[in-house]
């Protein structure tokens, strides 16, 4: 129902007082709902909550800025137009440095407004920026970049690392899930020594889970 309002108010509907019910367009779901929203953005607008959907629920200011390629006033002014529609909410903990997708919703569908293509060069983007300028990032999050970027070798290690340490973390599940994603790469990857190497190591480790 928020969503459908804003809907209203954003396409001009509401702009003579309250419409006839007649002249209502009900969207068939939320989800066409959010993409007639997105559809009425600005490109840049629309462009920057794309990347930011690409990174994740999350979305730090330094992150987006590297993979969007644009400076900080222009890149302000823009996420601050998103979280005045309500696309994006700032993080009150962070002082503006993180910004988060109102709802898991409008993430999906935002995402969804993308070309496979985009998304792969998009999500090669991100994992490169987190590789040169957030060492801290997590191997899992970077597992899920890598994959969705199709870059088998740093997919191959980063989920293996992922799986080895869901396993520490006494995550079997979470450990197997990663530990095939793993194997399955390789599997996208020219035989050398290390393809192989890790290939053992992986299969080990996904052995050792049910022993």
């Amino acid at each position: 129902l928020e969503e459908f309002a804003r809907s209203l108010h954003e396409s001009g509907a509401l702009a003579d007082g309250v419409p006839s019910l007649a002249n209502i367009v009900i969207p068939a779901s939320v989800q066409s709902i959010l993409a007639a929203r997105i559809d009425r953005l600005s490109p840049l607008q629309r462009r920057v909550l794309q990347i930011a959907a690409v990174i994740g629920r999350d979305v730090p200011s330094s992150l987006l800025a590297i993979v969007a390629d644009m400076n900080e006033t222009a890149l302000t002014r823009e996420v601050n137009a998103l979280c005045f529609t309500r696309f994006l909410v700032e993080d009150g903990v962070t002082g503006g440095m993180v910004h988060s997708f109102s709802h898991a919703l409008t993430q999906f569908v935002a995402y969804d407004t993308l070309l496979r293509s985009d998304r792969r060069v998009l999500h090669e983007r991100v994992l490169r920026a987190l590789e040169t300028h957030h060492r801290d990032t997590t191997v899992d999050h970077l597992a899920h970049h890598a994959v969705r970027a199709e870059a088998w070798k740093e997919a191959a290690r980063y989920s293996l690392a992922a799986g080895e340490r869901a396993n520490r973390r006494s995550a079997p599940t979470e450990a197997k899930a990663y530990l095939e994603t793993a194997i399955a790469a390789l599997g996208r990857l020219p035989p050398s020594v290390e393809t192989i190497t890790m290939g053992i190591d992986a299969r080990l480790s996904l052995r050792a889970l049910f022993t």
